[in-house]
């Protein structure tokens, strides 16, 4: 079904059923608020100050609701787009100041319940089964939107996808680093890294504002647990499998404790509190995931060609097809969304998500002076800007299907376009 059809499907106040129109509303705010996993019919309906009848008399269900709800969200964004298109008709920015630009977008889109409503659909795909063509139809509206803004810039439309799949990730991390203060010049440095080759430049900046915070990382050490057979690091352990299993927001205390045989207490007492144990076994659960297998970055063999290193990666952004695990990326790239869609609303997640995004990159910018060396080369800025659009790409990939040719290709020209290979 074509974008339009969809728009066209969308309810209106003007199509006699004002209730009808309300209760999209509420489902669009309560669920870019209180996550889609936390918005159940009857708090839908109560938020519009009616019964869950009301949802069933005019949608059918929970899902017929959901439907409606996506077909609205798409005709909002997609005015949104176009406001922005004719915005900027017309007058170009060069390099630096398009660079701006590109980050009032971002701030404007963390200050939208509609931007946060399609990023938490974007980020738990599962919740809206069934109806995943509005999804990708948002998304090719978006990549089209942004193609016609380059286009009108002088510069490649083509380059649009790679732009539109970076924003999937940075978006998310703007959702919880507002009050983050640092926040705005990392965005704004992977942004230039990620910008040059879109404007034809060479990318030259020696000094990364990444590099100069990583000393001052000492919440979350990067460390091999001292004994794993200890108490609290079979905590974290069972919590880490907990979480990638149910997601970070269904992890649940005694479910873990059970399944280690001892009391819910315990975690309070090795923690002092269920918010820390959280953090930690998110964390955990990262570090973990760095040493799987599917992982390349972890691989003991160096790729010989960029088509070699291009077929390794594509393994870590795959999608589990019902014979393995989630690639590396994929599992590490919802987990940081879920993490960040929720440190919104849980401040205590904070301290993670601010550590999580100076991090972003390293180990791309560590791979490429080691395993990756002689195929592609990576200063800092350029790692993080290259690593969110890794994450992008392994969550549209989990969204819309997986095709191992096409993600090939989409590496191959991410490298070659946007970092260009070594020598």
């Amino acid at each position: 079904m074509s974008v339009q059809a969809l728009q066209e499907a969308a309810p209106s106040g003007q199509d006699g059923y004002p209730l009808k129109s309300l209760l999209v509303g509420k489902a669009v705010e309560g669920i870019a608020r209180q996550g889609i996993r936390n918005m159940p019919m009857r708090a839908i309906a109560a938020n519009a100050g009616v019964t869950t009848a009301a949802i069933v008399h005019h949608f059918g269900d929970k899902s017929g609701l959901l439907r409606a709800a996506l077909q609205q969200a798409l005709v909002e964004d997609t005015a949104f787009h176009q406001s922005l298109s004719a915005e900027i008709a017309g007058r170009p920015l060069g390099y630096l100041n398009f660079v701006e630009w590109t980050a009032n977008y971002v701030r404007l889109r963390h200050g939208s319940d509609n931007a946060r409503f399609w990023s938490e659909v974007l980020f738990h795909p599962q919740a809206v089964a069934g109806n995943l063509r509005h999804v990708e139809a948002w998304h090719d509206m978006r990549v089209r939107a942004w193609g016609d803004i380059l286009e009108g810039q002088g510069r490649d439309r083509s380059f649009a996808e790679a732009l539109v799949t970076y924003l999937c990730m940075e978006e998310v991390w703007a959702q919880g680093l507002d009050s983050f203060a640092e926040y705005p010049i990392l965005q704004r440095e992977t942004l230039r890294a990620l910008l040059a080759a879109m404007f034809d430049l060479s990318w030259d900046e020696e000094h990364s504002i990444s590099a100069l915070l990583e000393p001052r990382l000492e919440s979350f050490a990067l460390r091999t647990p001292p004994n794993p057979d200890d108490l609290r690091e079979r905590l974290l352990t069972e919590a880490a499998r907990d979480l990638f299993e149910h997601g970070i927001e269904k992890v649940n205390q005694r479910r873990i404790a059970g399944n280690l045989g001892v009391s819910p207490s315990i975690i309070a007492y090795h923690f002092g509190g269920m918010s820390n144990f959280r953090n930690q076994a998110t964390w955990r659960a990262m570090i973990h995931k760095v040493a799987d297998p599917l992982n390349p970055y972890s691989a003991k063999d160096k790729p010989l060609t960029l088509e070699d290193w291009a077929e390794g990666m594509a393994n870590a952004i795959s999608p589990a097809d019902g014979s393995g695990d989630n690639g590396f990326y994929v599992s590490f790239a919802r987990t940081i969304g879920e993490v960040a869609l929720l440190s919104g609303r849980e401040p205590e997640l904070l301290p993670l998500v601010e550590h999580l995004r100076i991090l972003d990159g390293t180990a791309s910018y560590q791979a490429g002076r080691g395993i990756w060396a002689g195929l592609v080369s990576l200063r800092r800025q350029q790692a993080s800007a290259f690593a969110m659009w890794m994450k992008g790409r392994a969550v549209l990939n989990t969204a819309f299907g997986y095709d191992r040719a096409s993600t090939r290709k989409a590496l191959i020209e991410a490298v070659t376009r946007l970092i260009r290979p070594a020598g």
